[in-house]
């Protein structure tokens, strides 16, 4: 049987994965965002493509310590695909900053919550 740190550190691949993926579509959404809301800047959000790995860092900086935190009090993710979804929760962190006029959405939609949601579906599976 392997230790919780084993695959603690065994799941960061799909974690940072599925953070590149989530952190991919915040992106796009963020640009369709500021063309729907009609915003004109003084640089497009389309910017952000070139400065992509520094908001996967800060993604991937609080992940690791709050997953780590979340693995030792609360449940641990027994599929690839749950642990693909946690990753791509963690780019949640940034609502704030991608729509930047419905900051409060990161209250909502966070990675707690989505840890949360899929807390209830493996809960429900084991009985």
């Amino acid at each position: 049987m392997k230790s919780k740190e084993t695959k603690y550190w065994s799941s960061m691949p799909l974690i940072v994965i599925g953070a590149l993926i989530g952190l991919f579509i915040f992106l796009f959404l963020r640009v369709e965002y500021y063309k729907y809301m009609n915003y004109h800047p003084n640089m497009g959000p389309q910017i952000a493509y070139y400065f992509f790995p520094f908001p996967l860092l800060f993604i991937i900086l609080i992940a690791m310590p709050v997953e780590a935190i979340c693995r030792r009090y609360w449940y641990i993710p027994d599929t690839k695909k749950k642990i693909f979804f946690l990753g791509a929760g963690y780019s949640t962190v940034l609502t704030w900053w991608a729509f930047p006029g419905h900051w409060y959405l990161i209250f909502i939609v966070n990675p707690l919550t989505i840890r949360w949601i899929l807390g209830l579906t493996i809960l429900s599976s084991r009985q």
